[in-house]
Parts: C-alpha cells; sequence; structure tokens
C-alpha cells in the first residue's frame, strides 16, 4: 500500500496508519475506515476545533478524509476473498468474552480497537445514543495525540513486527499513557454495569473536558451503600481517564471559580519526594535509611542566622516527615495490581478533596449545597403548602436534613405518644424513629465491632445503641398521623424511585440550580459535622450512618460522650437554627466502639502490672517488666499489638521511630515517643544487657524469656494478653489502643493529628505519604503534651 503511489502518497497513508493506529496486517481495514469515516463527518467542525490547537501533518478533516479515500481506491484494486482480514466487518461474536484485537495489537491500537465497542443488546435507544456521542468525543482526542505520532517510526515499528512475528512494546510516555487508560474507560462504559454514568455522563457538552467535569460535579456525592461507592469508585476512574486525556490534548484546565476553597494558605516546595506545606523561608532536608531498605526524609526550618554550608536548624521543629522507596528501588506495580494501585490513587484524590472541603470554609462547588440554600430549604419546608409541597414530600426532606439519614433505604417511623418506645435494634443499624410526645429523633448507632459480646462489667465503657437529638428544626410542625402509621420509607416503597426524582426537581426548581439533588441535601449535615468537629468521621458516622474515606476505621475504635455529641449536632445545625434549646440529657452516656477500658481499669492494670515487677525476680522479674514496657508502648503509641514487633529505630534520642505494623509500603507509622515512655524503653534494654540478651529479628524488640527454653522468643501479643489477665484485666490487648484514641479524643484533640497518630487512613492519604501536607511537628506537640499527661493519669512511671 505504501508503494502503490509517489512520495506525497506515500506520506498520506504512512501519517493515517499512525493516526488511525491500523494493525499491521490491516485487519478489518474496510470496515474500519467507513466506521472512522461517519465519525469524522458527524464531529467534523470539533475535530477541525482540535486540530487547530496545535500543528499537525493534518490541516483539517477533510485532508484526513482525502488520504482515507486513497486507501480505498488502492484496495478495490487488490483481489480480496471475503474471509480476508482486510474485509472483515467489526463485530464482535455473541459471548465472546475477549477483545478481538487481545493478544494481538490491543495496546498498539487503542482507536481501531475503541471502533469495535457499542452497548450491549439490552440497552436502550437513549443509552445507546449518549454512549455514541461519548465515544465520539473520546475518539476525536485519541485521534488528535495519535496525529502527534512520527509516521516514519510506526512504519518502522510494524516492519519489524512483520519480520519477527513479536509485538513491540507499546510505546511509552505521557499520551501513549492516556490514550490507553482512556480507551480501556471507554470500552468499559458499553458495559451494563457502566450504563448509569453513560446516562450521567450524556448531554449537550462541545468538548470532553467540559462534560467530565460537569459530571464530576456530582461524582463526589456521598454514597449511602457498598454498591453506591463501588460505583463511586469506578466512575471516578471512568472520569480520571477522560479527563487526563483531554488535558493532554488541550493542556491542565485553568482554574475553576466553583474549586473548593483551600483550608490554608499554604507556600509549596516542590522536592524530590513530592508536596510538603511549608512556611515562608528556606527548608533542610535530611534522610536516615531504615531497616528494610525505604528511606525516613525529615524536613527542618531554618532561621536567618548561620550559612549556605552550615544552615542554622532547629532539630525541635520538623515541618513533615516521608516515608519513600530510595530512588530507582520501586518501579510501581503492574498488571492488575497497576489497575488496582490506580484505583486507590483516585479514590484517595476524591477523598482527599472531600474531607479538604469539608474543613474549609463554605464554598460555591456545585458538588454541595451551601448553608444558605439549605436554610432556604427548610424554611420552605416548613410552609409546605406556600412552596408547591404535596404530604409527605416535606416530612421526607426535613426528615433526612435533621438526620442525614437516607428514607429511601432506612425506615423513618413515627411513633405517637400513646406507643412504646422503640427498645429493639434494627437488623441494619440504621434506624430512625421520631418521639412526637418528646419531640426528639431516636437514631441507631451504626453497630460497632463486639457488638453482641457481654459486657465486661467494671472495666469497659457501656456505650448505647441510641442517640437521642432534639427537634431542632421543627419536625413537629409538619409530622401527620397518616405518615405515622407506616413510616416514611414504606410509604413510598412502591414509587421509590419517581418520588425520589420528583423531590430532585422541587429543589432544582425551588433554589434554581440544576445540579441540586437529595442526595446533596442528605449530605449537608455530615459535611457539617466535619465542620465543627474539626474533621471527626466517627461522629459524623454515628449521627448520619454515611461513612467518608476511613470512618469505619475510626468508629471502631472511639467512645463518644453524649453530650459532646448532642453540642456539635447543636452548633452544626446553627445556620438552620440560631435558636436552639439543648434537651436535659445524660452528658455521662456513651455511643461508639466497644471493648473501650475506663481509666480505672487502665490505672488498676498499670499499678498490678508494676507491683508484679518490683516484687518479682530473675526470669518471671524480667517478662513482667517486658509486659509493663509493653503497655506504656502501646497506650503511648496506640500501636497494634502484634506477634513480633519490630521498631525501626530513626533517631531514639530524638523521641522518634517509625513502626511498620501492616506489612505495606502505606503503614509504617512515625511516631514520636514521650520521654517517660523513651526512658522505660532504655531501662529495658539495659535490663535486657543485665542478663546477656540483645533483641534481634528473630525476637523483635520485646524478648519472652523461659526456663525451659534457652533462647529468647518473642514476646507476642497473646502472652501480653495472658499477663494481663493475670492482673485481672479481662479485655484483650487491643483494648489499649481503643483506649488511647477514645481518651485524646474526649479530651479535645484534633481529629486530623488523632488520625496521623493512630494511623488511620486511606491509601496515598498517611500524613507521612510524599504527597501529603501534614505537618508533622504537630505529632510530636501531641507527644510531648496530651500523650504524656495520659500517661501520667494511668500512673505510668519508668521502672528500672
Amino acid at each position: 500500500m505504501l508503494e502503490s503511489g509517489g512520495d506525497d502518497v506515500r506520506k498520506q497513508v504512512a501519517n493515517l496508519i499512525a493516526t488511525l493506529g491500523v494493525p499491521p496486517d490491516l485487519a478489518y481495514l474496510v470496515d474500519g475506515l467507513r466506521r472512522t469515516r461517519e465519525l469524522l463527518t458527524r464531529n467534523g467542525r470539533a475535530f477541525d476545533e482540535l486540530l487547530g490547537q496545535g500543528q499537525y501533518f493534518w490541516t483539517d478533516t477533510t485532508a484526513l478524509l482525502r488520504a482515507m479515500d486513497v486507501v480505498d481506491r488502492t484496495v478495490a484494486t487488490w483481489t480480496l476473498s471475503a474471509d480476508d482480514p482486510v474485509m472483515r466487518a467489526m463485530e464482535r461474536t455473541p459471548g465472546q468474552k475477549e477483545h478481538p484485537l487481545r493478544h494481538k495489537c490491543l495496546q498498539w491500537c487503542p482507536f481501531w480497537a475503541n471502533l469495535f465497542t457499542e452497548p450491549e443488546p439490552a440497552s436502550n435507544a437513549a443509552e445507546r445514543s449518549a454512549y455514541e456521542v461519548i465515544s465520539d468525543q473520546v475518539g476525536l482526542n485519541i485521534l488528535v495525540l495519535q496525529a502527534r505520532r512520527c509516521a516514519d517510526d510506526i512504519v518502522g515499528h510494524y516492519e519489524r513486527w512483520a519480520l519477527t512475528g513479536l509485538q513491540p512494546t507499546p510505546e511509552s510516555g505521557p499520551s501513549a499513557s492516556r490514550i490507553r487508560q482512556a480507551s480501556v474507560q471507554i470500552r468499559r462504559l458499553s458495559e451494563q454495569a457502566y450504563l448509569w454514568l453513560t446516562l450521567r455522563l450524556a448531554g449537550n457538552y462541545p468538548t470532553l473536558g467540559a462534560r467530565v467535569e460537569a459530571t464530576a460535579r456530582h461524582a463526589e456525592e456521598p454514597a449511602s451503600d457498598d454498591a453506591g461507592r463501588e460505583e463511586q469508585r469506578n466512575g471516578t476512574a471512568v472520569l480520571d481517564a477522560f479527563r487526563r486525556l483531554h488535558e493532554e490534548v488541550v493542556g491542565p484546565r485553568a482554574p475553576s471559580m466553583e474549586s473548593p476553597a483551600r483550608p490554608y494558605r499554604t507556600t509549596r516546595r516542590t522536592l524530590p519526594f513530592g508536596n510538603v506545606r511549608l512556611a515562608t523561608g528556606h527548608v533542610h532536608t535530611a534522610t536516615d535509611e531504615l531497616d528494610d531498605g525505604m528511606r525516613l526524609m525529615q524536613l527542618y526550618a531554618i532561621d536567618g542566622n548561620g550559612t549556605d554550608d552550615e544552615p542554622a536548624i532547629d532539630p525541635s521543629h520538623v515541618f513533615a516527615m516521608m516515608v519513600t522507596a530510595p530512588p530507582g528501588g520501586d518501579a510501581g506495580p503492574e498488571g492488575a495490581e497497576a489497575e488496582r494501585y490506580g484505583y486507590r490513587r483516585l479514590e484517595a484524590k476524591r477523598l482527599t478533596r472531600v474531607i479538604a472541603r469539608s474543613q474549609a470554609m463554605p464554598s460555591c462547588s456545585a458538588a454541595q449545597l451551601v448553608d444558605w440554600a439549605v436554610k432556604r430549604v427548610r424554611d420552605a419546608l416548613l410552609d409546605p403548602a406556600t412552596h408547591g409541597l404535596r404530604p409527605p414530600m416535606h416530612e421526607v426532606l426535613l426528615a433526612m436534613l435533621a438526620t442525614g439519614r437516607d428514607a429511601f433505604e432506612s425506615e423513618i417511623r413515627i411513633v405517637r405518644a400513646d406507643e412504646p418506645l422503640p427498645d429493639a435494634r434494627d437488623a441494619r443499624g440504621d434506624g430512625v424513629w421520631y418521639l412526637q410526645g418528646l419531640r426528639t429523633w431516636r437514631i441507631e448507632v451504626p453497630p460497632p465491632a463486639f457488638g453482641d459480646d457481654d459486657w465486661i462489667d467494671g472495666q469497659e465503657i457501656r456505650t448505647s445503641p441510641y442517640l437521642d437529638l432534639p427537634d431542632v428544626l421543627g419536625f413537629f410542625r409538619v409530622a401527620a398521623e397518616t405518615t405515622a402509621k407506616s413510616g416514611l420509607a414504606r410509604a413510598q416503597s412502591t414509587e421509590g424511585p419517581i418520588f425520589r426524582e420528583e423531590l430532585d426537581e422541587w429543589l432544582r426548581g425551588y433554589l434554581w440550580n440544576k445540579w441540586a439533588s437529595v442526595r446533596q441535601l442528605r449530605s449537608w449535615l455530615p459535611r457539617r459535622l466535619l465542620e465543627v468537629s474539626n474533621g471527626d468521621l466517627a461522629l459524623a458516622l454515628h449521627v448520619t450512618h454515611q461513612s467518608t474515606a476511613h470512618a469505619r476505621s475510626v468508629s471502631h475504635y472511639t467512645v463518644q460522650r453524649t453530650g459532646v455529641v448532642l453540642q456539635h449536632y447543636r452548633d452544626a445545625l446553627r445556620p438552620l437554627a440560631e435558636d436552639i434549646e439543648m434537651p436535659v440529657g445524660q452528658p455521662d452516656a456513651h455511643i461508639g466502639a466497644r471493648r473501650v477500658p475506663t481509666l480505672a481499669a487502665i490505672v488498676g492494670l498499670v499499678s498490678a502490672m508494676a507491683q508484679r515487677v518490683r516484687a518479682g525476680a530473675g526470669v518471671e522479674r524480667a517478662n513482667a517488666l517486658t509486659a509493663y514496657t509493653m503497655i506504656g508502648f502501646h497506650l503511648a503509641g496506640a500501636a497494634r499489638p502484634l506477634a513480633l514487633r519490630t521498631i525501626q529505630q530513626a533517631d531514639l534520642e530524638d523521641h522518634l521511630m517509625v513502626l511498620p505494623e501492616k506489612g505495606t509500603r502505606y503503614d509504617r507509622r512515625v511516631l514520636f515517643i514521650p520521654a517517660v515512655v523513651k526512658r522505660q524503653l532504655q531501662l529495658y534494654g539495659r535490663a535486657l544487657l543485665s542478663l546477656g540478651i540483645r533483641p534481634c529479628e528473630s525476637t523483635g524488640a520485646f524478648v519472652m524469656l523461659s526456663q525451659d527454653e534457652p533462647d529468647p522468643q518473642p514476646f507476642t501479643a497473646a502472652e501480653l494478653g495472658r499477663r494481663m489477665a493475670e492482673c485481672d484485666f479481662e479485655l484483650k490487648p487491643y483494648a489499649l489502643r481503643r483506649f488511647t484514641r477514645s481518651y485524646l479524643a474526649d479530651h479535645g484533640i484534633d481529629a486530623e493529628d488523632l488520625d496521623a497518630f493512630m494511623g488511620h487512613w486511606g491509601a496515598f492519604l498517611s500524613p507521612h505519604d510524599p504527597l501529603s501536607l501534614y505537618p508533622t511537628r504537630r505529632l510530636r506537640e501531641l507527644a510531648e503534651g496530651p500523650v504524656s499527661q495520659l500517661l501520667a493519669n494511668v500512673g505510668y512511671v519508668a521502672l528500672p
């Protein structure tokens, strides 16, 4: 084909092959050119605009179509059978799971491969039409990027391919990577499970970037169940791939007026391992190598004294720390793991935006409703007849606004004054009752782990499965007797989707906001709770049953006083109702996690174990000292009890260590330890040396001695639990970790600091990740202040 004409024809054909990604054996050539011609005919003006943003071989759509005509005329002169690959139609056989180009040239010919794809036969006309429009825009962007290819290089690859029969390595570079990712996602978008996103992406948008930005506003709304979160995760991956493809064509988008406000003023410095939040000034870096080859990078402030060769460093003021792989030492995951890695990255980016927005000032983002809009809705709900609301529209919306619960998923029942109060836990743990006689919401707290276990009286903090919230929004004014008979959700069970759409339409019309939705209204309360509590994810989960980021992990460790919860609830609703009267409740009641020890139980444990150390002798005393040291270590560092505890000590003199706990690259916790625990670890090390014992890799940091075993063994979590039980402490060692978090939270420690201290974060959200902006000096301040006070309050002192 290349030799069928002169130099001009050869150049045209070579560039056509490079732009379309035609397979080297010209498979599906006739049908592929037909489909491409139809795409360009439908979108000629849009393709011309994309070509006009750069210098390409093709001046416009007409030039590319003219080259395709040349190829068509050449093929018409060939004698081909119906079975020849050139004449083969681009059709997927029914039940065929693999793409026809898989194991052949799928990665080299992404645009060509996408021409095979169309929605499944079960899809309707609207879904097929929407998919065609989206596929066309993705295809145009891919064609523009592939038009940048050097035609001679592509032809050279094909010639070597024909000689050796081996596929060349796929192209590298940002453009090739983004083309491949977008191609994977556009093919997935044709699957039945993704058609919901196809419809959401549908609409008349001039560019792929505009389509993605409009759809992304909804992608960050909180999902109410696992299926919704799975859809959200998949949708985020699709949108990210399309956004990155479009940015590669036209460049990154300019900052939007709808971008969420930053919660702080920062100076960002780009360092070899990422971005960090710094004050104005200079920074000094110091890197230590850890036992497993990873690196701990520390950043210090430099004051005005000193020189470039000898900077003046304040060692107590560490801005940030990052645990990273050495240069070239971590090539990253490949294959299926690379895809999961990419999903985690996208999920982390989405959650970071959600958390940052919740901790910032309210913004004008269309992904959420601002306070004044929600107050306007609340006022309308109290006067439904005037604003076109039919029963029970106003009741459903006001109930969701007051509790954050979904009336279409949870049954929200109204209990009349003459009815008994609910006393049985709902199987799903998301029950909601409105007690008319008390004008109170009784909500069911999500059931914690160990929820069905017996209580350990005198040692475990008792938590209630219910939380009573005052009716501060005036639900009693609109609660109807008819609704009380069956519940808000059950009354609409047969027409739920239609009713939800009716509510969405009313919100959009009343607020003059085409993006407004019931989901946004429901997400207002958890966002406000995060704002007033400085990001306490457990609080938002307990009240609204909505989980954001690592909220479920946090709630597993957190007991909260109902008085504190009610105070935050009042503050969260203040934009809607300024005059809020707090009910006479039980401020000493608790909700949340199980198996959290009382302060008295921890005091008794520390005292009893210290007495065993003082009274013991020989091997028994050494083991009691190990247990006592481990108790202080776990209380001070909220460390996870492990069968083999290792400590990567970066600088014990500086009260600093790194804890590898779960065996993943994102769970190396940077920890500052209080002075009393540092002293205890030093005394413990000396005691072992006096017995001729040095902890090693096989024993870990804490050593178990035995009269029957000549060699020291690891002091396991199970052994620690056994010795704690001998001190009449019936809870497991993990209870120490729960106590630390609950104690610090109860004493007003900022939720962000608690997450960093505990190691509670999602993938890529670690405060010591290369992309983190968390100032590590706050961990030092936490250790020197509240954690040290915790140890003093439980009576922990250093023992030789």
